[in-house]
């Protein structure tokens, strides 16, 4: 009961943390340390302490992860510590995607365009940043999608398009919206358009 004690009075001392300017939320990768509580505020440990975990490849105190294993872990990864003649077993939570949201360009598409389907990914760290084909899967009910980009179809026999999104390394987080076709017409999209690039009149200041 004392060591089970002494374990628990241990862990409340330590803490893990990473690299915040690593921004592991994009690159699946980052510095990890250890933090000792001084007052009210945690610090970095000062001198010599040594970190291993087998939940994810590491080197030195830099560790790399993929999405998948991320998930698999429920984005926490615990490390066996050993500093100052004891040894302990913390966790450390990393940045998981949470919500998916759209954020579009326009509200409407025009159909003599491929349109950009821009999705950002919101995470546990409260960052937000935007999601590539590899993180996420989009859909459309009408043309067809290029990775985020969709491909105008030559017909169109509709007036609005569904875009689905999925998160790839978890399902469950997906989002729909719908834009119409642009039906005004710019006289600018026309094929041979060119900007005028004559001067107007000159006027002269009368004296």
């Amino acid at each position: 009961m004392l060591l089970t004690s002494c374990s628990l009075a241990n862990a409340q001392q330590y803490r893990m943390n990473y690299d915040e300017t690593t921004v592991p939320e994009l690159y699946n990768t980052t510095e990890v340390y250890l933090e000792e509580k001084r007052g009210s505020a945690y610090e970095p440990v000062e001198g010599r302490y040594k970190l291993s975990t087998g939940d994810v490849s590491m080197r030195g105190n830099r560790i790399s992860y993929t999405a998948e294993e991320l998930q698999r872990l429920g984005g926490t990864v615990n490390f066996k510590v050993a500093v100052r003649g004891q040894e302990m077993t913390l966790p450390l939570k990393l940045p998981m995607l949470t919500d998916i949201r759209f954020n579009l360009y326009t509200d409407s598409i025009k159909p003599i365009l491929n349109y950009f389907v821009n999705v950002e990914g919101i995470y546990s760290s409260g960052r937000i940043f935007p999601l590539t084909a590899e993180q996420v899967n989009i859909t459309s009910d009408a043309g067809s999608m290029d990775g985020m980009e969709w491909v105008v179809p030559k017909e169109r026999n509709f007036e609005k398009v569904t875009f689905t999104a999925n998160s790839r390394v978890n399902p469950a987080l997906n989002k729909s919206v719908t834009l119409y076709l642009n039906k005004y017409k710019d006289p600018r999209d026309a094929e041979g358009y060119e900007e005028s690039t004559s001067p107007g009149p000159i006027r002269r200041n009368r004296r």
